[in-house]
Order: structure tokens, then sequence, then C-alpha cells
């Protein structure tokens, strides 16, 4: 969470690079896909299964490395100078890659293809795909911001930065402000497409990420007297559309 006007404006440059970036991602990910063949899954995946890995690997160190130049700079206005302890970067859990890659992918178009064309149910996984690339990529970012400021003594924790167009899970995560260090669910959760971002909280009196006081407000007004599964239904309800 940001106390100065600075802060406030990294945190919103920081968020469209890091967009940008799965942009580009995007855009690798449709490149790529042209080399599968959906029916013939068995001979074409395993090339395009490791040209995907390259490029959550090319794209995360580029994620990770955005992200400790932010932090950097955001430390500096916040406290007026000194430098962040950035930490290395967090590399991407291989096995997990592998079995977000495998489940919106040939899974996928195994699944579709008893019902639907091969080419249709090809660009079903490949938008499937791109959102568990597109996870893996922003993750890298988002573990160099958590990792740094685990290590940093003068951070308090951070908040969730959500757009206005968050999904109820995001918004409702947003919406709860701060996670100190102290709290046991100091781990940023993230989900396939998820496009939030970390803001770092260097002061109790700093100013909430734009959008999470009112991410706050309707939760509280949605889900009044109620809890658990039927408080995020409640809440998933009133949002628009």
């Amino acid at each position: 969470m940001a106390a100065t006007a600075q802060g406030s404006r990294l945190t919103a440059q920081q968020r469209q690079l890091q967009l940008a970036l799965r942009a580009l991602t995007v855009r690798d990910v449709i490149a790529v896909w042209r080399l599968l063949d959906p029916t013939a899954l068995g001979s074409t995946w395993p090339g395009v299964e490791t040209a995907l890995a390259r490029i959550v690997s090319a794209r995360r160190t580029q994620s990770a490395l955005l992200a400790a130049r932010y932090i950097s700079a955001f430390r500096a206005a916040e406290l007026g100078g000194g430098t962040a302890p950035v930490v290395p970067e967090s590399p991407v859990d291989s096995a997990a890659l592998r079995t977000s890659l495998a489940v919106t992918g040939p899974a996928t178009i195994e699944r579709l293809a008893r019902t639907q064309t091969p080419a249709v149910a090809g660009r079903t996984a490949m938008t499937r795909v791109v959102g568990a690339v597109t996870r893996h990529v922003l993750d890298g970012g988002r573990a160099m911001l958590t990792d740094t400021i685990r290590a940093d003594r003068q951070a308090l924790g951070w908040a969730r930065s959500a757009s206005g167009s968050a999904c109820a899970f995001c918004a409702m995560l947003a919406g709860r402000g701060p996670v100190y260090r102290s709290e046991r669910t100091s781990q940023f959760r993230s989900h396939d497409n998820c496009g939030c971002g970390i803001e770092p909280v260097y002061s109790r009196d700093a100013a909430w990420p734009a959008g999470s006081e009112r991410h706050r407000e309707q939760w509280d007004a949605a889900t009044s007297g109620l809890s658990g599964a039927k408080a995020l239904n409640a809440y998933r309800a009133s949002l628009p559309g």
C-alpha cells in the first residue's frame, strides 16, 4: 500500500508493464500452438510442451526483473531512500508447469474431441493453455515481490492490487487489504488468467491499492451475516455480469 503519490504511480506502472508482458506471452503461445496437430497429439505435443516451457522460463525471468526494479523504486519512494534486499528469482516448479500444460492442453482436447471437431477442441485448449502459461509467467514477479518483502525488515507486508473487473475470488482477497508478514496466509494465491498484482506495505497508515476499499465495501454489503461458501456465492452474485 502506497503512502506517497510516487508509490501509487509506480504501482500503476508496474501493473501496466506486467500486463504488457502477459500480452507478449499470449503472442508467443499462439505462435507455438500452430505447431500442434490436435489429431496427432502423441507426435506433436512433446515439441509444443517443450517450447511452452521455454516461453515460461524466459518470460518469467522478465516478470521477476520488472518486479525487482519496481520494489526498489517503490521502497525508495516510500521510505525516502535505501535499497530493497531483492532476493534471487524463484524458478518455476517444473512438475507443476507440466501438469498445468497437460491438463489445459492435450487432456482438454481429448475430452472435448468426443463432442466437438478437433479444430474447435484445439482452439479451446489453446485459450486454457494461455491462462496457465501467463499465470506461471506472472507468478515470477509475484514471487519476487513476496520473497523480497519477507526478507525486508522494514516491510510490513503487502496488499493485493486487483482490477475493477477482477473475479469474485480475487476481489474478495483484494478487499481484505494488507497481508502482514506474521500472518500464515502470506503466500500470494493466483489462478489461470489472473492479472492481480502486489503492492508492498511500509506504513500501516498507507492507502489501500486503488479499488481494494471498494471491493471491501461491496463484500461487506453482500455478505452481511454470511460466511464461508455462502458468503463467497453471495458476493459473486452481487458482481456485475
